[in-house]
């Protein structure tokens, strides 16, 4: 069912055939899915279908003459839709199951917890030896926290918590979660925040109140801003409203040129160009504290061409960490 024409039609059959007041014949079920489906079918595409159907378990009464019959379910209360997705959890079960040999995922056990409920199946009991770890911290605070702000996600609920920023004092918000992201082994909250009135406003997990957390009976504010564009020109989560994106030029010694061709600033990276300098590189990017932090790791492997307001900032950072 990976069609979606094929999954409408489906869907349009599945509500026909579950009426209990009104049945319909061949012909009428064409008319309605051609009248409602996404593309034009005939008769003959209608009758694989509803033989599809049949051979997937659905309970559709056989026809025992042809003309005038009316097509229903013979089980009541019966749904193909919920019976395929069903019929897809072993196989999920199976895969989350040894996905959750990797440790550090936070959200396998998330939808491990989703898939037990989904089912009506647990089993907690039955444990795993880790076969890969993934950096992070383990703190369990955070984790309760990352999954109530996945599943206000999915299930677009607002959220009301006490955030204290570093050096700040303390403060309740109102927030409307969009998109999780991890940098640096620390995760991040994105979304809307009524306080703030900015759809792409992030909270560090770690700064918020698990205890203060709760869910609000107001309406989810729907996030227009695309997460994948929004990060595709920084480095990191900091991304102010004035920020814009400007050419940097680096060029890294000889020992250090080859780990950045082999592991990249960022994906928009243009290939290392091994010149006379060094391995000169070039991206466009908005400048953030990350982007700092990361130049700042290379020490004196590194030397920014420009933008010279970068390569000042650098400058004065280094300073001041002989002083």
């Amino acid at each position: 069912m990976s069609n979606q024409k094929v999954k409408t039609r489906y869907q349009i059959l599945d509500k026909c055939f579950s009426l209990k007041k009104k049945r319909y014949t061949l012909q009428q079920l064409l008319i309605i899915c051609n009248q409602k489906g996404e593309s034009k079918i005939n008769i003959r595409q209608l009758r694989k279908d509803i033989a599809q159907m049949k051979s997937n378990g659905a309970p559709i009464a056989t026809p025992v003459r042809k003309e005038n019959f009316v097509y229903y379910y013979t089980e009541t209360d019966y749904c193909y839709m919920n019976a395929i997705k069903k019929d897809l959890i072993p196989g999920l079960e199976s895969m989350i199951q040894e996905m959750l040999k990797m440790d550090g995922l936070h959200i396998l056990s998330y939808l491990k917890t989703k898939l037990d409920g989904l089912s009506g199946v647990h089993k907690n009991n039955e444990t795993f030896k880790a076969v890969v770890s993934f950096e992070r911290n383990h703190n369990y605070i955070i984790d309760e926290i990352f999954e109530t702000i996945l599943s206000a996600i999915f299930q677009k609920q607002v959220l009301r918590f006490t955030y204290t920023p570093f050096g700040k004092k303390s403060g309740t918000r109102t927030f409307h979660p969009s998109f999780l992201k991890e940098y640096n082994r620390r995760w991040f909250a994105f979304g809307y925040c009524d306080e703030e009135k900015n759809y792409a406003t992030n909270f560090p997990l770690d700064r918020i109140d698990q205890s203060s957390l709760s869910i609000m009976k107001k309406r989810y504010k729907e996030n227009p801003t695309d997460w994948d564009e929004y990060f595709e020109d920084i480095i990191g989560v900091t991304k102010n409203k004035e920020s814009k994106k400007e050419d940097i030029h680096l060029v890294f010694t000889e020992a250090r040129g080859y780990y950045i061709d082999s592991k990249p600033l960022h994906p928009m990276q243009s290939n290392p160009k091994h010149t006379t300098r060094g391995w000169e590189v070039k991206l466009k990017l908005c400048i953030n504290k990350e982007l700092e932090s990361l130049l700042l790791s290379f020490g004196n492997d590194v030397e920014i061409i420009q933008p010279l307001k970068l390569r000042q900032s650098i400058f004065t950072l280094h300073k001041k960490a002989c002083e």
